[in-house]
């Protein structure tokens, strides 16, 4: 038996030889080649950085797709017969395919890697990164590993290619739909939620490997440079993919060993495959909007398309167009039990939790933390704290205390009354419209249009004067959907710049955009964009300059003639 399955093995590996001549030329590439034609790059980190981020990527794609081409035989009507006549057991034939894939994707790159790690050690010397080298690269086919084992019980509970390869790319996209998706609805109905507060960052990893990956290199591209890291993080994240690798190998020989033959190019009708995709999909995408039943065109819009992202995900589950009364049925069961749930954490107040306030009796000292933000282009937050001790407070602090529990209960009211209700729509805004002679007309539907500006900010600056209070001006800052809120002391050429009233936005963009976009003064510029010339990148002879000037991108793309403070 043992010399069958070393010559079924070696024969996998034979049929399989000019993918592993591909995978060894594009390691050799990838870091060997690398290593010998550069030129002094940080004496060699630099150059382990590059590469090291290169093989995380090429051997985790290898984990998405290897799955399928070693196991392509079981998914195939006239080849799945054949394998299960040979003469070993349905063990061991999982087993020779199992670890033939694992032999394909790491024993050509890991030479090549230890090649490169040994060109830097002789050009450079034997740096303290060189061990550590080693470690970052194990922990790269610890993670991957898992991602292959995953991907490879995926393709066992599959019947056909097309689904194999749905349901990989379907189960690499689940994890941040959850996550995304949770984030917004515990917003939508939590008083003063940081996503810090909940963690979904470690949820996120627990359900995706790729974050896990991502995290660990840069950790380690980090630790090579400053000669820190989270190491202890590190490794028990690896111990724990560890425990995923060994899980789902046991679980998809399980799956393997009662495989059907017939199953083969059937439609895939397990409940991990199709039936959860499709489901679980449709209830994260309802997650992202509560039904308020004040807005009826807003209601039935989402709900049309919502049913026919739903329809479309069964259309290629089932491979038919065909809708019938059960999958129309199934699809409000599902709308209507997901809105039950939203109503009851409407009217518990989330399961009682906006309404928890601290046992002061229980601490004994209260930290308020509050910022000073500097406004400028670079601008940074000052954060400043103020500490009461709990057993010797005044009156003043006393009263304090209470007003902040005290404002926790009236936020939590004030919540409920808001969730899954339109303001456009209530009685506050038709009274208050009726003094406005009917002139104000909502532009929001769905409520993203600020938070668009987080695709390019970090952080969003807002200077407003009410039309009946010209003078006095609001300012406030927020950093992120679910971060900071606080408020800033007006600066006075803001002020000025908005008159009797109006609104001034700030975007402080996100570093990886500072170096695309400039802000300086070019002379004539503002001159040159009120007359909406085509050439002007040519009239002022700095094309660079001009084409990433802040002033000329917003030019540009709105309609509206922008010129400078």
């Amino acid at each position: 038996m043992y010399k069958t399955v070393t010559n079924y093995y070696l024969s996998i590996l034979k049929r399989q030889k000019k993918l592993l001549f591909l995978y060894t030329v594009i390691g050799f590439v990838a870091f060997p080649m690398v290593a010998l034609i550069s030129t002094n790059y940080d004496g060699g980190r630099g150059i382990y950085e590059y590469s090291i981020l290169m093989y995380a990527i090429f051997m985790g794609a290898c984990a998405l797709i290897m799955p399928i081409v070693i196991n392509k035989f079981m998914l195939n009507k006239r080849s799945v017969d054949t394998y299960f006549s040979l003469p070993i057991s349905r063990k061991h034939l999982f087993d020779v395919h199992f670890f033939a894939g694992l032999t394909c994707i790491y024993v050509p790159l890991i030479l090549n890697y230890l090649i490169g790690i040994l060109l830097l050690t002789f050009r450079y010397g034997f740096y303290s990164f060189t061990l550590h080298s080693l470690l970052g690269l194990f922990g790269i086919i610890i993670i991957t590993m898992a991602i292959y084992s995953i991907n490879t019980l995926i393709v066992t509970k599959a019947n056909n290619m097309i689904d194999s390869a749905i349901l990989i790319a379907a189960y690499v996209v689940l994890p941040f739909m959850l996550y995304v998706c949770s984030m917004s609805f515990v917003n939508q109905f939590t008083v003063g939620f940081t996503d810090s507060m909940f963690d979904f960052g470690i949820m996120l990893n627990f359900l995706s490997p790729f974050t896990i990956l991502n995290d660990f290199v840069s950790s380690f591209n980090d630790f090579i440079r400053t000669y820190t890291t989270a190491l202890e993080y590190n490794l028990l994240w690896i111990a724990y993919e560890a425990l995923i690798i060994v899980g789902f190998y046991f679980w998809a020989v399980n799956v393997f060993k009662k495989r059907k033959g017939e199953d083969s190019e059937q439609v895939s009708n397990d409940f991990f495959t199709y039936p959860l995709v499709v489901n679980l999909s449709s209830v994260l995408l309802l997650s992202m909007y509560i039904i308020d039943i004040t807005d009826i065109i807003l209601t039935i819009t989402i709900v049309v398309i919502t049913f026919i992202l739903y329809l479309i995900m069964h259309f290629i589950s089932r491979r038919s167009m065909k809708v019938t009364p059960q999958l129309i049925i199934k699809y409000f069961v599902i709308l209507a039990a997901f809105n039950v749930f939203a109503f009851a954490a409407k009217e518990t107040y989330f399961f009682g939790i906006n309404l928890q306030t601290p046992n002061v009796d229980q601490f004994t000292k209260l930290e308020v933390s509050y910022y000073d933000y500097d406004n400028d282009w670079n601008g940074k937050d000052n954060e400043y704290e103020a500490v009461i001790l709990l057993s010797n407070m005044n009156k003043d602090e006393e009263k304090f205390v209470n007003d902040i529990l005290d404002l926790q209960k009236v936020a939590a009211e004030e919540k409920k009354n808001h969730i899954g209700n339109s303001y456009y729509r209530s009685k506050d805004f038709a009274k208050q419209n009726t003094d406005w002679g009917y002139d104000v007309k909502p532009t929001s539907q769905f409520g993203i249009g600020l938070l668009s500006g987080y695709m390019l900010a970090d952080k969003i600056g807002i200077t407003t004067i009410h039309y009946e209070e010209s003078g006095n001006a609001l300012s406030f800052m927020m950093e992120g959907v679910n971060e900071h809120f606080y408020y800033t002391k007006p600066k006075r050429t803001e002020a000025e710049a908005i008159g009797d009233h109006g609104t001034l936005v700030k975007l402080y963009l996100k570093e990886e955009y500072r170096d695309k976009v400039n802000a300086e003064y070019i002379p004539k510029l503002p001159l040159a964009l009120m007359s909406n010339s085509k050439k002007i990148k040519e009239y002022m002879g700095k094309r660079d300059a001009v084409e990433g000037n802040l002033l000329y991108i917003l030019s540009q793309e709105s309609n509206a003639r922008i010129y400078p403070l």
